[in-house]
This record gives C-alpha cells, sequence and structure tokens, in this order.
C-alpha cells in the first residue's frame, strides 16, 4: 500500500493534510496458465531480431521474453538484457544473435 498526496487533495489554508490511500494491485497463481482467447506475442522478424541497433533489441529486452516471427511462425525467447544477446527459437535448433 502507497500513500500518496496528490496536489487537488492539499489544502493550505488549514493546518490539517488530507492523505489519498492507494491499494497496488497484486495477483498470484499456481497451475496452468488458460487462455481462451490465445496468447498474443509481439511481431517481429529474423532479420529485425539479428539487428542488434534494433529496437527489439535495444528497449525491455528481459530474459524470457517471447516474440514470433509471422512468416515463419516460429516463436523466439530472448537469451539474455543485452542488445547483442541471442535469441532461442521454438524448433529448437535456429538462434539469431544479433550484430
Amino acid at each position: 500500500m502507497y500513500l500518496t498526496v496528490p496536489a487537488d487533495d492539499m489544502q493550505t489554508d488549514t493546518p490539517n493534510l488530507h492523505v489519498r490511500t492507494i491499494d497496488m494491485a497484486n495477483t498470484t497463481f499456481s497451475g496452468p496458465v488458460i487462455s481462451q482467447n490465445g496468447f498474443v506475442f509481439p511481431a517481429t522478424t529474423a532479420a529485425a531480431l539479428g539487428a542488434v541497433g534494433n529496437v527489439i533489441n535495444t528497449q525491455n529486452k528481459t530474459v524470457g521474453k517471447s516474440v514470433v516471427d509471422l512468416s515463419t511462425g516460429l516463436i523466439y525467447t530472448c537469451t539474455g538484457v543485452l542488445p547483442a544477446s541471442p535469441w532461442k527459437a521454438s524448433d529448437g535448433t535456429t538462434t539469431v544473435t544479433p550484430a
């Protein structure tokens, strides 16, 4: 739980401080994840994955992030956080290393 004091809630003509309480969302689960509408991965291409300067490699790259190449249907999973960290494909044999 975090306590915040938005400027519009503060009254400067009285010594009382008004505080708004905000509960943050928190979700945990166990077991299989099921989606009736499927899972949507960001779309990209193997060429984009192979370009070290491409936004797919320079922004929000995390271990385990998955993307899909719609032209091949392969899902690629990131193995590191650096722009040059490789992407492993769902076929088990393809690896794209940004250069």
